[in-house]
């Protein structure tokens, strides 16, 4: 599968949009992708 780089431009760790990215990457996991947070 694909490898995908997540890159969150928020600089709150708490925001809704890293939020959003944290779960698109376990779904990306979960369909057997590698997921690499920047």
């Amino acid at each position: 599968m694909a490898t995908v780089l997540s890159v969150s431009g928020s600089p709150s760790a708490s925001s809704r949009t890293n939020r959003l990215l944290r779960h698109l990457d376990q779904r990306l996991t979960a369909q057997g992708h590698e997921v690499v947070p920047l």
